[in-house]
């Protein structure tokens, strides 16, 4: 139900102006503290799963993509993107994938640069971060 729907139902009920808009001022304010909360540990499990992938599949690069990038767009329905390049065991992804999913009460989305379609694998490269790239030693 939207605030707007809410705020008639309360008047409705005989609640002043000035007492439905504190309430839905501190339902707004718990929602946005709620969010945030998710976003951050949304963000350090990202950090997490990305640190045991390079360390476990040693991919060539790792980008990070999606809601996480963009602060204060991360929801409760909001997954943790994180995109491989270069595995060479060809089941690696699929043990990428376990792994993470694991590692996070988050969903996870792990793909691979290398096996997917590359207009979508261009688009993670141009607008995913880069995190790891193993031929500059970052």
């Amino acid at each position: 139900m939207d605030f707007r729907r809410r705020a008639v139902i309360l008047r409705w009920m005989g609640v002043s102006k000035e007492e439905t808009a504190r309430f839905l001022a501190a339902r707004r304010e718990r929602r946005s503290r709620h969010l945030r909360e998710l976003e951050r540990r949304a963000n350090e499990d990202a950090r997490r799963i990305i640190e045991f992938l390079i360390e476990r599949y040693h991919p060539t690069r790792v980008y990070q993509w999606g809601s996480l990038l963009k602060p204060g767009e991360f929801r409760e329905w909001s997954d943790i993107d994180v995109a491989l390049e270069g595995l060479t065991d060809p089941l690696d992804g699929l043990r990428a994938a376990d792994d993470a999913a694991s590692m996070t009460d988050f969903p996870v989305d792990v793909v691979e640069l290398d096996r997917i379609d590359p207009r979508h694998a261009s688009t993670i490269r141009e607008e995913g971060r880069l995190v790891h790239d193993a031929t500059t030693g970052d």
